[in-house]
């Protein structure tokens, strides 16, 4: 693992922000969703369809919010993270 310098980068991720970093958060993401029992185990079908906006803040690569915006068409998902390297 790189050694965190805040001179180097332009962003504040401490693991940084390597491509071997993002595959690991891209692998972290797929089992902790699969540990969670899915993206949104604990809202009901009904209340899926009047969800129409979802913020994923420290979204990393992007892998929940884009499974999200896949499996729900109708969403508006967003995603926001401190390194622009990583999304």
């Amino acid at each position: 693992m790189e050694k965190y310098d805040p001179a180097r980068t332009k962003n504040w991720y401490i693991l940084g922000d390597s491509t071997t970093e993002g595959v690991h958060l891209i692998e972290q993401d797929v089992n902790f969703n699969t540990s969670m029992g899915g993206l949104l185990p604990e809202q009901s079908q009904e209340s899926l369809t009047h969800m129409s906006h979802v913020l994923d803040v420290a979204c990393g690569p992007g892998g929940w919010a884009l499974e999200l915006a896949q499996a729900h068409a109708h969403m508006q998902v967003t995603g926001i993270d401190i390194s622009s390297n990583l999304i």
